[in-house]
């Protein structure tokens, strides 16, 4: 694709490849008690990720709770689960031999026989967790068929027919032991089947339950959580807006780190340029903390055409109610649960989330800690840190009290970068996405001329939409294609993006004088 160049009060930016086709994913890392751990799942509402991934989290993980939160504030999730050590590299081999993972629930269907044990066959959960204790299997024969089911708790969740009665009862064994070998369950497994057909009881009704699952270890979880991000570099498969930690976070019980978790989400969105990176401190972190993460990630752009990174921090972490209960939460879920509140109202993701109006976290009991004037005019300043506190505004509500991502000021050139601002970063996202997105389409219209027509009356169409929300002050489209081969349709797009207010200064002058009081008619 062409390069494609976005100027933003004199400091552009490269517009990389993006692919979006639904916008506001947010991708959460973390443990739960089943579910596919071989790739990352996107679902859109609670019901499916419970489906997908169990009804609660394993213990001592708020994962679910993180991820269930989001999903009702709308955020679609693209969830990654983190059941193996070394996951990226785990072999099936590994998974079978139960190696350093979550342990699969198991359960030996089996007879005593005058000749000894004879094993028909064996049952394991899919995907290994606590998930699997809950199971029960049941073989069950009809007078017409043969079935098996699976439950957990009094809930049948899959039944399938493993054969139809023959009047022969060995070929109704036989085709019970061919079904047992091929058939597909969505939550189990079966192997070692007894494949002697003259020893296998068609007609004796048995049910386990599963026993010997277990999660892989909570405290094991934010070790695997960089190697997560891997999985999602590629634009075409995977579109995220938002990249998370799921609340696990760097250990900092060492002083500054090693900042892993960080680092590598900064170097995924510097990688994709179509996503921003939402990083959390561990809880209890205090302020100079924050202000030293801060100061350790924040990037720079040196060059007019550089690529960088997109970041944020936000903080402290929030005591919020969750439905009936309330669990200490991490700065990032508080904006994404204010942003998904945003985009509910039909506003954009690169509209401010911060303030009273545009950025209330609801069901905010309380914060670690509370910052006041001096902390949050630190936090947000123009020549140091850009850490967005979250703070009760004149004394009310809890609200984002900035829009500022870690870009290092330029203040040596003396320049006024907009990609300091999140919302500002945000708009170049979105743009980014629909651009490869247009791109894409017409990469097969052969026609130059056509080509570039229908890219400037899309493209214009929808940067006009920016301007009357006010993102975007101007643009401008140029067909700069030549005739040197291979020859190619090559187009720039300027883009002029709008600062938002980040001070109010209003001057209130009050003057002093005095009321002459006069009587007349003998009242006063």
């Amino acid at each position: 694709m062409a390069f494609i160049e976005i100027t933003t009060n004199n400091l552009s930016r490269e517009l990389g490849n993006s692919k979006a086709a639904i916008d506001n994913w947010v991708y959460v890392p973390g443990t739960a008690i089943t579910g596919d751990w071989t790739k990352p799942v996107l679902v859109t509402t609670v019901d499916e990720f419970k489906n997908a991934f169990g009804q609660k989290g394993p213990e001592g993980s708020s994962t679910f709770e993180y991820v269930t939160g989001l999903l009702s504030a709308g955020m679609p999730i693209m969830f990654r689960r983190i059941a193996h050590h070394n996951q990226a590299n785990i072999t099936e081999e590994d998974v079978e031999n139960d190696l350093n993972g979550a342990l699969k629930a198991k359960a030996t269907f089996k007879k005593e026989t005058d000749t000894g044990e004879i094993i028909d066959f064996i049952v394991e959960e899919k995907y290994g967790g606590s998930f699997g204790n809950d199971m029960k299997v049941t073989y069950k024969p009809s007078t017409s068929a043969i079935w098996l089911d699976v439950e957990v708790g009094r809930s049948l969740i899959e039944r399938r027919r493993l054969a139809i009665r023959k009047a022969n009862s060995e070929e109704t064994a036989k085709e019970v032991i061919n079904s047992l070998r091929t058939i597909e369950f969505d939550r189990i497994k079966i192997s070692s089947v007894n494949e002697d057909f003259t020893t296998f009881d068609v007609n004796e009704k048995k049910e386990f339950m599963l026993v010997g699952g277990a999660d892989f270890p909570e405290t094991d979880v934010a070790a695997e959580i960089p190697e997560s991000y891997k999985f999602i570099e590629d634009k075409m498969l995977f579109k995220p807006k938002f990249i998370t930690s799921g609340g696990y976070t760097d250990d900092m019980s060492n002083g500054k780190g090693p900042l892993a978790i960080a680092n590598a989400m900064l170097a995924l969105t510097k990688k994709r340029q179509d996503c921003a990176a939402i990083i959390d401190l561990p809880i209890g972190s205090v302020q100079g903390e924050y202000e030293d993460v801060a100061g350790s990630l924040k990037y720079n752009q040196y060059t007019d055409n550089g690529i960088i990174a997109s970041g944020r921090i936000f903080g402290p972490w929030v005591y919020i109610r969750i439905g009936a209960d309330s669990y200490w939460m991490p700065p990032s879920y508080a904006y994404l649960t204010a942003m998904g509140n945003r985009l509910a109202e039909g506003k954009k993701s690169y509209n401010p989330v911060a303030g009273l109006s545009t950025g209330v976290i609801k069901n905010v009991v309380r914060t670690e800690f509370e910052i006041g004037t001096d902390i949050a005019e630190k936090w947000q300043s123009d020549d140091s840190v850009n850490i967005n506190p979250i703070m009760k505004i004149n004394g009310s509500t809890y609200a984002i009290g900035g829009n500022s991502t870690l870009l290092e000021p330029e203040v040596e050139t003396g320049e006024n970068n907009l990609f300091i601002e999140s919302s500002a970063d945000l708009t170049v996202i979105d743009i980014r996405r629909f651009v490869y997105n247009l791109a894409t389409e017409l990469q097969f219209q052969y026609n130059s001329t056509e080509v570039f027509e229908t890219f400037g009356l899309r493209t214009s169409d929808y940067l006009d939409r920016m301007i009357s929300e006010g993102a975007v002050t101007d643009y401008a489209i140029y067909n700069e294609s030549t005739d040197a081969e291979p020859r190619k349709l090559k187009i720039r797009l300027d883009v002029y993006l709008s600062p938002t207010v980040k001070k109010i200064e209003i001057l209130l002058n009050v003057g002093y004088g005095s009321v002459e009081m006069q009587t007349e008619g003998g009242n006063s």
